[in-house]
């Protein structure tokens, strides 16, 4: 008898055999502790989405934080920098949820001021800051809101705004910052129309 031979009767009586009763239940029982123990590693298929969403929180907290900061050191920023449209964004958010756009009429006050003390090579952004100056006025005097403490800012802004412009006497900047006095001053009228 050759190898095939004898392997071929070995594998025929293989196939004939049947495995014991006990290595049945014993297989039976060890795949059903196998599935019970999964079941209550993981009792609730929530857990599978748990570090999912801890990624997403701690990536949320990360853009937060980092919008945040990023907010705060725009607030110095001026028109024409980098980060001025983030610190328009800020407001808008801002004034958004508390209702109150006094906080652009001022900051865009603040800009003029700063935008004049720095000199002749701002005049664009001069104009710039003085037109969103007019427009935020206007938005807060239509909005009926706040008009008693609109008109103590304005009044407080015409007061800054020819402080700059005495300082500031022999600069060409002349013509916006007494644009921006003429806006407080109609601004601060505009209530008592």
């Amino acid at each position: 008898m050759n190898i095939e031979q004898h392997l071929k009767i070995l594998k025929e009586d293989y196939q004939k055999t049947e495995p014991s009763e006990k290595f049945l239940s014993q297989g039976w029982q060890d795949l059903e502790d196998k599935i019970n123990r999964l079941e209550h590693r993981h009792p609730n298929p929530i857990y599978r989405y748990i570090r999912p969403l801890a990624f997403a929180v701690l990536l949320i907290f990360v853009f937060a934080g980092s919008f945040t900061g990023l907010a705060q050191a725009s607030q110095r920023s001026l028109p024409g920098e980098p980060l001025y449209p983030i610190k328009k964004l800020s407001e808008n958010i801002i004034s958004t949820a508390t209702g109150n756009n006094l906080v652009k009429v001022n900051n865009r006050a603040k800009e003029i001021v700063d935008l004049t003390k720095k000199g002749n090579r701002n005049e664009g952004n001069l104009g710039r800051a003085v037109e969103e100056y007019r427009e935020e006025v206007e938005k807060v005097s239509k909005s009926g809101k706040n008009t008693k403490e609109l008109e103590d800012v304005l009044e407080s802004h015409k007061r800054e705004f020819q402080e700059v412009k005495e300082d500031k006497s022999g600069s060409n900047s002349g013509t916006e910052i007494d644009e921006a006095i003429e806006i407080s001053k109609s601004g601060s009228n505009s209530g008592e129309d």
